[in-house]
């Protein structure tokens, strides 16, 4: 099964109507036949974000317990190695195309694992593109 990056841009595409496009649901289609690889950073972005979306009142909490019942059924792998090599790799990698350290984690992940980038941040995407990631 082939696998790809998935930032939570995109992800958070899937929770928030107003943010959803054809690309965060094309991305979503493709975990039908295909497996997303997330830095352990993931769930904790994911969360603070539901949480502020519920905070702001553009999520009742009923539709946070859906949505993270929906994302927990989709096949997406947790790294295990974000941590070990935040302060090497990814710091290199947030220091030479001026990412945060969150971005450059998706990006770390994508090189080290060779697979392709989804993400919405232009950034990001400028630097995957520098460093010959493919972006979905």
């Amino acid at each position: 099964m082939s696998q790809f990056v998935v930032d939570a841009s995109v992800a958070l595409g899937w929770a928030f109507a107003d943010e959803e496009t054809a690309y965060t649901r094309s991305i979503l289609t493709r975990l039908v036949g295909e497996t997303a690889v997330v830095p352990s950073l993931w769930p904790v972005e994911m969360t603070n974000a539901l949480l502020m979306g519920q905070r702001r009142l553009r999520l009742t909490p009923s539709m946070v317990q859906v949505f993270v019942a929906n994302l927990n059924s989709l096949p997406i792998i947790i790294d295990a190695e974000t941590g070990i090599r935040a302060l090497t790799d990814t710091r290199s990698i947030a220091e030479k195309h001026g990412l945060t350290a969150y971005d450059a984690c998706y990006l770390e992940l994508s090189l080290r694992l060779a697979l392709p980038l989804a993400t919405l941040d232009q950034q990001l995407k400028m630097a995957a593109n520098s460093e010959g990631v493919i972006l979905i």
